[in-house]
């Protein structure tokens, strides 16, 4: 009786460890969640706040045809706010960071779309005058909006060159490698030599000596025979045709090559 007190009292602490093991488990997993904090989470919904307030002041002086005048002082903060979030973006490209997908053309298109609005109401009525501001903050943000897309511009052509580069430095390294590859010697089936001379062939040789064997071939026939894609040997076939050295008969799936002057 006493050893069924034991086992259950074992049970029973074993049980209360596992409850409280998950129990940690799931307050670490809930902390891991947590977001890292972000300025672009912030100034996103900031300057979503700041463009609504501005243009609604902005329609309110229009409508009410010179009686309000938007306070001085609001335009400098709110283009501040604008550079603020380009510049956040733009810094975090270039040093590497991930990007939030935010939609920043937006305040550009909701400017544009408001003065194009104004300015046709201004001239169908002129009683109607346009705000102080209005036409400063829409070049200044369109200003701000090129400004981004050019250095985007130049981080993509700076990212391409250094690739270039890299490339052109591996190449001596990877020749160097494969010359001393090729100086030791290797056992190779007769088979598998077959198949590496044949894949080391030019693909233009391979496709005009399976023309000579059979008198024609077809592009089904060409596909095994030079390893090549569909779309890479359309491609050499369209260059072989325009520099003379085959002739395609036929349209489509019935089509094959013949060589020039047979």
């Amino acid at each position: 009786m006493g050893h069924i007190f034991i086992v259950s009292d074992r049970l029973a602490r074993s049980q209360a460890s596992d409850c409280l093991f998950n129990h940690k488990g799931a307050i670490k997993r809930r902390v891991n969640f947590k977001r890292p904090f972000n300025e672009t989470s912030v100034l996103f919904p900031l300057l979503t706040l700041y463009t609504l307030a501005y243009l609604a002041l902005m329609g309110y002086d229009f409508a009410a045809k010179e009686a309000f005048d938007i306070p001085s002082g609001l335009m400098a903060v709110y283009i501040t706010l604008v550079l603020a979030y380009a510049a956040d973006r733009e810094i975090r490209r270039w040093i590497g960071k991930e990007i939030p997908l935010r939609k920043g053309t937006l305040f550009v298109y909701l400017w544009l779309v408001f003065y194009l609005v104004v300015f046709m109401i201004r001239s169908l009525k002129p009683e109607y005058t346009l705000p102080n501001d209005l036409t400063k903050v829409t070049l200044q943000v369109l200003g701000i909006f090129f400004g981004s897309k050019l250095s985007k511009k130049i981080f993509q052509l700076k990212k391409g060159a250094v690739g270039s580069v890299v490339s052109i430095l591996k190449g001596p390294a990877l020749s160097k490698a494969e010359g001393e590859e090729e100086k030791a010697p290797k056992e190779v089936a007769p088979k598998e030599t077959e198949k590496t001379v044949e894949a080391v062939r030019n693909p233009e040789e391979v496709v005009l000596d399976l023309i000579r064997k059979n008198g024609r071939a077809k592009r089904e026939d060409l596909l095994p025979a030079t390893g090549m894609s569909r779309s890479t040997l359309g491609r050499l076939l369209e260059e072989m045709e325009k520099r003379g050295r085959i002739r395609q008969i036929g349209e489509r799936k019935g089509s094959y090559y013949v060589l020039v002057g047979s």
